[in-house]
């Protein structure tokens, strides 16, 4: 896409092979990168680089992780690396606040070499950023909706955006239904607002929750870290949530989880976890879970 306006009840798309298009409604899911979503003015609370490679697994290799998945926490304030096994594929990866990518390079590095990851020609290396909307960012500008990553709508602690990608896309393709019928620009507001409620109705408690947790996790990594190692109910929360049966949300509102964000918030930033200086770290905060 080169171009996108609207006049009338129509929306014109201009592409880069010479292509006009005419549509009563126009979705944009194009990635995090998205030119739908600046078009539409969407606004983010947070921004982060993930690294990210896909590297072949030997028989040997493949064995080891198979029916695993690994996260490990630490160095960066709010950063976690990832290994998930796909059979003769791995998924590796590494994930932090924009800002600091030579630190994050060198914690991709070691993270791969520490886990045996580093020695096969990855079939994919990559880096992209990933978006958290901010509560208050439009999703729609007229005739023209934004979902999934163009639409800011990831989850601010594991920075998943996959389900939320699929609902969201639900939400829209039903709010586009709506627009194409619009009879006159009072119904076409009105259906580009039933999709920013319903967005923030069933996406929204979620992304504040994990929001919250974000927040808990940069400043004590070592108390999250504790809490889901230490204590078998936030496991099998984790477990949960991994799985796909509960969401952060929903743990962010039991008591154990209520008091390690009231006791979270009230410790202080240590002095060795200031952001920009990642290479001093608090003792024993390092873990991984797997």
């Amino acid at each position: 896409m080169t171009a996108l306006e609207q006049q009338g009840g129509t929306v014109t798309v201009k592409t880069n092979r010479g292509d006009t298009l005419h549509s009563r409604a126009v979705i944009g899911a194009d990635g995090s990168a998205s030119k739908v979503a600046r078009y539409v003015g969407v606004r983010c609370a947070q921004v982060d680089l993930a690294l990210e490679v896909e590297v072949p697994a030997d028989e040997r290799t493949a064995e080891r992780w198979r029916g695993r998945i690994l996260m490990d926490w630490v160095p960066l304030p709010g950063s976690f690396g990832w290994v998930f096994p796909k059979g003769d594929v791995i998924t590796a990866g590494v994930v932090a606040a924009r800002g600091n990518p030579v630190a994050l390079r060198a914690y991709k590095e070691d993270f791969l070499k520490r886990h045996e990851l580093l020695g096969p020609r990855p079939l994919h290396d990559t880096g992209h950023l990933t978006r958290c909307r901010h509560p208050d960012s439009p999703l729609a500008r007229g005739r023209v909706l934004v979902a999934g990553d163009a639409a800011a709508l990831v989850d601010h602690w594991s920075r998943e955006g996959i389900s939320y990608a699929l609902r969201s896309g639900d939400l829209a393709g039903r709010a586009a239904i709506r627009l194409v019928t619009a009879a006159d620009t009072t119904e076409e507001t009105t259906a580009a607002d039933h999709y920013g409620r319903q967005i923030n109705h069933d996406l929204g408690g979620e992304m504040r929750a994990s929001g919250s947790l974000s927040h808990l996790f940069a400043r004590n990594p070592g108390l999250l870290h504790t809490a889901l190692t230490r204590v078998p109910p936030m496991w099998r929360q984790l477990d949960s949530y991994i799985a796909g049966h509960t969401s952060v949300a929903t743990i962010m509102t039991t008591p154990l989880a209520r008091t390690a964000a009231a006791v979270g918030t009230r410790l202080p930033l240590p002095r060795n976890r200031r952001a920009g200086d990642p290479a001093r770290q608090p003792e024993g905060a390092k873990g991984t879970a797997g």
